[in-house]
């Protein structure tokens, strides 16, 4: 009975986790060319090119770091690099594509997401980081900001939507590799600007029904498989 309630306990965990993660995971894509680029040593990648696709990922968990919420402006950031280093990091993952080819990533320390829809002006903005105090600061950023009022930029990070550039937007995406003397000074190593076009916020597809039931199915199973197999034990000590 004790193996039983235990499989029931972990299905019931199982539907609350799929749905928490549901709502709290987002992935983030930003579309858009390179407008400019400044690498001469090809630290971002080689054969990067003036005009060519740029899209950047990102995905967090909005439940992490700081965290605030209200019908107007919404974030989530932490970890190293940002305002909040000391608090965990929402960025679970980041990649930037130019031209068709993956650009790789260093290991990144922090990141974040914001939203705002004010009457001053609306913004989307992702960043991914990588700091080193006193040596590295490197930025993966993307925004689109529409300045003054009328802008139709959401202001949710958890709400899906897909977002194009339009009249009084600026969308920039940019990638800025710094590193520092160790006195204070920082100078960029290399330097890509994109101009953005479009954003899409998506948030994970649940697990289909069919899908749930198999998985419950097999906890039950496992719990009910294990329970057969302590009854002979348990019998066999008896004798």
């Amino acid at each position: 009975m004790k193996t039983r309630s235990i499989a029931l306990l972990a299905s019931a965990a199982l539907i609350a986790s799929i749905s928490q993660a549901s709502a709290e995971i987002v992935d983030v894509t930003y579309t858009g060319k390179v407008a400019g680029l400044n690498d001469p040593n090809q630290l971002i990648g080689s054969n990067l090119a003036v005009g060519q696709s740029f899209v950047a990922t990102y995905v967090f968990d909005t439940s992490l770091g700081d965290v605030f919420s209200s019908s107007n402006e919404n974030y989530a950031f932490g970890g190293g690099g940002t305002s909040a280093p000391g608090l965990a990091n929402p960025l679970l993952s980041a990649s930037v594509t130019i031209g068709g080819s993956s650009i790789t990533l260093p290991t990144l320390t922090g990141g974040g997401i914001q939203a705002i829809n004010v009457s001053s002006g609306s913004n989307q903005y992702a960043a991914a980081i990588r700091f080193v105090p006193n040596a590295i600061n490197d930025i993966f950023t993307a925004s689109i900001i529409h300045s003054g009022g009328g802008g139709t930029i959401p202001a949710s990070i958890t709400t899906p939507f897909t977002y194009t550039v339009g009249v009084g937007d600026i969308g920039t995406g940019q990638i800025v590799l710094e590193s520092s003397n160790g006195f204070g000074y920082w100078y960029d190593n290399a330097v890509l600007d994109a101009s953005l076009t479009s954003e899409t916020l998506a948030v994970p597809a649940i697990p289909e029904p069919p899908t749930w039931t198999m998985m419950l199915v097999g906890l039950v199973g496992f719990g009910f498989i294990a329970f057969r197999r302590r009854k002979p034990s348990m019998s066999f000590a008896a004798a």
